[in-house]
């Protein structure tokens, strides 16, 4: 064989195998996007439509509906739903992008936890509807399973609604399995260094008040005390002040449902500096303290005394005061339907008399 053929003859096999590495290589990536692709492309664009949301996992069944005043759940008494952890499962459902096709036999689906959801199974179920009915985005979410590598994202087993292929997805989706996961728990965050004066009447026994002599200062003393009680740890009186601040619910319940008129109930008042004053009703039944609150304001704002101004003074003017007026009105849209049940140790704030903080003998 001449040096010139034999030249040619590898050029050609070494382009052939070019050319072989080149169409595999393609292949392996168009197999790769076809099989990396976000589940539901077109969700993004449309979240400003979405007006319903419902989520089964076993035998549970949870709608959100959107309302003119907000987002509300509807199997909880229409009461708002926590907007943050909607947005979360809205924004992953937009994102969740599939990684390796799975099984398309129903046999299978129990395994992987993709089995129709509402038999009582692991399964979760979501369907997105517009305010048409027309469904934007159903998935029935499985077994999850840690992501590869350490920046790697978690991974589940999914399968679309109606479809019998499952996919392992890439994707964290957090789906709450009851009512109130979905609920937007906040009563109340009214701090302790606002309050400047509140009475607890008990149920049954002596009351006690405290006040706070200045803005701005940490002390709280009890007021009014019979003659010869002393208090056992003044530090105690702190619980009484911060009793609103970050107020969250154990569950709550359409104020129509309970009847506060035949057991004795405890009373709670707690004054701001800024003028609005809240009152708080509370009885307990089996153990569970149910509370309703009201609130009321002055009429004007009241606004702190602004610092002595001095030449060459460089310190902004004090804001004015919040309308309390506007913050009354506020407080009591969120309570006026509702009664609450209050986590023990706020409860235990809201509701104990003189009994419990005065120096045994």
């Amino acid at each position: 064989m001449h040096a010139k053929t034999l030249y040619i003859l590898v050029a050609t096999t070494l382009t052939l195998i070019a050319l072989a590495v080149f169409v595999g290589r393609e292949r392996e990536n168009k197999m790769a996007d076809e099989s990396m692709q976000v589940l539901f492309p077109e969700l993004a664009a449309s979240l400003e439509s979405v007006s319903q949301v419902e989520v089964t996992s076993g035998t549970n069944v949870t709608t959100l509906a959107r309302e003119k005043e907000g987002w509300v759940v509807r199997t909880k008494d229409n009461y708002p739903a926590d907007p943050i952890k909607l947005r979360e499962v809205l924004l992953a459902l937009t994102s969740l992008h599939t990684s390796e096709t799975k099984t398309r036999k129903p046999e299978n689906y129990e395994k992987l936890g993709v089995a129709d959801a509402g038999a009582g199974g692991a399964a979760h179920q979501i369907l997105v509807k517009n305010d048409k009915g027309t469904l934007l985005a159903g998935l029935i979410a499985g077994k999850t399973q840690p992501g590869h590598g350490a920046n790697s994202e978690p991974q589940l087993f999914v399968r679309k609604t109606g479809d019998a292929q499952v996919w392992l997805a890439s994707g964290k989706l957090d789906l709450p399995n009851d009512a109130m996961a979905w609920l937007d728990r906040s009563v109340a965050d009214i701090k302790g260094s606002r309050v400047k004066a509140a009475k607890i009447v008990p149920a049954t026994g002596a009351a006690i008040a405290i006040v706070r002599e200045k803005q701005g200062e940490a002390t709280l003393v009890a007021k009014d005390l019979p003659k010869g009680v002393e208090l056992q740890n003044t530090n105690s009186l702190y619980s009484i002040a911060g009793a609103l601040e970050h107020l969250q619910f154990d569950d709550v319940v359409p104020v129509a449902q309970v009847d506060f008129s035949k057991v004795k109930v405890a009373q709670a008042k707690l004054e701001t500096y800024e003028g609005v004053t809240i009152s708080a009703t509370l009885m307990d039944q089996a153990g569970k303290v149910f509370a309703k609150f009201a609130a009321t304001a002055e009429a004007t704002p009241v606004v702190a005394a602004a610092p002595t101004e001095k030449p060459g003074d460089k310190t902004a003017p004090a804001k004015p005061a919040a309308d309390p007026k506007l913050e009354a009105q506020a407080l009591n849209a969120r309570w006026e339907k509702w009664v609450f049940v209050l986590p023990s140790y706020k409860a235990t704030a809201l509701t104990q008399g003189l009994e419990a903080y005065k120096k045994k003998n």
